[in-house]
């Protein structure tokens, strides 16, 4: 096991919103998706458009942040996102919304559907 260094303890802050995913079968690309991946993320009506730098963590079905680095990840469940770029965030003010359907990508492969379910602790930032 690789032990994955949680995002809160590299950023020092709590996640930013909550997406629930469902991975796209790669029928074209070998892409191997594991905990600390660091993918982009695009919402459905920017793809190739306009990309962020937000990255997942995803979470087991009690909502822990898996811990092995090398553990393939479920074919669907919930991760925790963290934007990067901080300069960003009012830009995505606008778009972060409960049920916005979003795209982890590799490239400009699509690796997973997302679809936000949870914005509070992104909400809370700007207070």
């Amino acid at each position: 096991m690789v032990k994955h260094i949680s995002y809160e303890a590299m950023l020092d802050r709590p996640y930013d919103f909550i997406v629930q995913y469902e991975l796209i079968d790669q029928v074209d690309h070998n892409v191997k998706i594991t905990q600390g991946m660091r993918s982009d993320f695009c919402f459905e009506n920017e793809y190739l458009d306009c990309g962020y730098m937000i990255w997942p963590e995803f979470v087991n079905k009690s909502g822990e942040v898996v811990q092995d680095s090398n553990e393939v990840i479920s074919k669907s469940g919930y991760a925790h996102m963290w934007i990067l770029i901080e300069e960003s965030r009012v830009e995505l003010k606008e778009k972060l919304k409960v049920g916005a359907i979003g795209y982890f990508l590799f490239g400009s492969h699509k690796v997973a559907r997302a679809e936000i379910v949870n914005i509070e602790s992104f909400e809370a930032s700007f207070l």
